[in-house]
């Protein structure tokens, strides 16, 4: 899912992965989420907020690309 207002984007990225950390999350999907951030910014050219909703962890985590 991705919010688009004037300046920016916010991407989300929903993940039902059984994990034990949000560590595991962002190690395993970081590459998958810098795509997403880079064709954000050749399709529209803003800049994006990049973050993983974990149902397992029942967290929002903020994904620093």
């Amino acid at each position: 899912m991705y919010i688009e207002n004037e300046d920016e984007c916010i991407i989300v990225d929903f993940k039902t992965d059984r994990v034990d950390t949000q560590e595991e999350l962002k190690e395993r999907y970081l590459p998958q989420l810098s795509v997403y951030k880079r064709g954000i910014k050749l399709a529209l050219g803003k800049t994006a907020d990049v973050y993983i909703y974990s149902f397992s962890l029942d967290r929002l985590i903020k994904i620093d690309i």
